[in-house]
């Protein structure tokens, strides 16, 4: 079957994060009701990010995200303005809450559990990506697919009259399905390396090209299988949708998106901050435990998964909490540091709705 396939271009093209926050800001306003400072902060978040793309390799690695705290009453919206904005530029984002970390006193899950789950979103979408680029092309590869079938039928070299355009139409309508022919499977990464010069730019129409200039028959090592022209329509054409859906090269695209686009949001941070009485008195010891455990990620960090290392230097830390009990200061310090744009939602009152 076609074999491996080096690298795919960025499938996170971020087609809306050129918008500037204002007009970042009328996007949200359609989903969201209010809270014109929050939409505000996660714009400007997103706008520098895409700034931040368009500077040299050497000078991006200077800029670091501002991450947000957002304070604010259950139901005022505060997830869902994040997640509007991860939705609306294409990047991974995950939700968690804080309070996971603590259901077994100082170990409870492992905050490295956060990235992980951010890598696997990451990967979804990266397939689901290619699913959408490769069904914009299918008239063309089915295009592709009878003129491999009908060069087996006929031979490479059989000029393009009218006995061959007739014999495509059979093929086409079904006429020959039950005909059994020998078909070749090309060797796809030899014939990439052979004819693609830029393999880090490889786009579809690149890859349908190169597959094309394959003729069947000019090589005894190329694997061979029998099946009728009704199967071998299928197979090739699964094969060649497949060929560019290599497993690694989607995980390689999916942690370099997750690194450079990925949104991570704590929710209920609140419940893990510790007020000062309590933390004298040791009544709440796990709580600072995962407060400092959050920290490294935060200030950026690598973590290891079963994809690889990823960085989350670049990665976009939205926390948020009601903060009934507590304040925002009865963090670590080093976590507020970490956190230092701070946005205040109202609650959904009728002043807020318009009503």
């Amino acid at each position: 079957m076609l074999s491996r396939l080096p690298r795919i271009r960025r499938l996170f093209a971020a087609t809306n994060a050129h918008l500037t926050p204002s007009q970042l800001c009328v996007e949200l306003d359609k989903f969201i009701i209010g809270q014109a400072d929050a939409k505000r902060a996660v714009s400007v978040a997103l706008r520098t990010r895409w700034r931040r793309l368009q500077l040299s390799e050497d000078q991006r690695s200077e800029v670091t995200p501002k991450n947000i705290l957002m304070i604010g009453p259950t139901g005022c919206g505060k997830t869902e303005i994040a997640r509007r904005l991860a939705k609306f530029c294409g990047a991974p984002f995950i939700k968690v809450e804080a309070t996971k970390f603590t259901e077994v006193g100082y170990h409870g899950r492992d905050v490295d559990e956060i990235i992980k789950d951010l890598v696997n979103m990451s990967i979804h979408l990266v397939k689901e990506n290619i699913k959408k680029q490769v069904k914009s092309f299918t008239p063309q590869v089915e295009e592709a697919v009878l003129d491999y079938i009908v060069d087996h039928l006929m031979g490479v070299d059989y000029p393009h009259n009218e006995r061959r355009a007739e014999k495509k139409r059979q093929v086409a309508s079904g006429e020959l399905d039950e005909r059994v022919i020998n078909v070749e499977f090309p060797d796809v990464e030899r014939l990439l390396a052979r004819h693609i010069t830029d393999i880090e730019k490889l786009t579809f129409e690149d890859y349908l090209l190169a597959l094309k200039k394959h003729k069947p028959g000019r090589s005894l090592a190329v694997p061979r299988e029998l099946m009728s022209i009704k199967d071998a329509k299928a197979s090739i054409t699964t094969a060649v949708l497949e060929g560019f859906k290599v497993e690694r090269n989607v995980v390689k695209e999916a942690i370099k998106e997750a690194e450079e686009s990925g949104v991570v949001f704590i929710d209920e941070i609140d419940k893990i901050a510790s007020p000062a009485d309590s933390i004298k008195y040791g009544t709440s010891p796990s709580s600072e435990g995962v407060q400092r455990d959050l920290l490294p990620l935060i200030e950026g960090t690598v973590v290891n998964t079963k994809h690889g290392d990823v960085k989350t230097d670049h990665m976009l830390f939205i926390a948020c909490g009601a903060f009934t009990d507590t304040k925002p200061s009865d963090l670590l310090a080093e976590l507020q540091g970490r956190l230092p744009v701070r946005v205040v939602l109202k609650a959904l009152d009728r002043a807020v709705r318009g009503m």
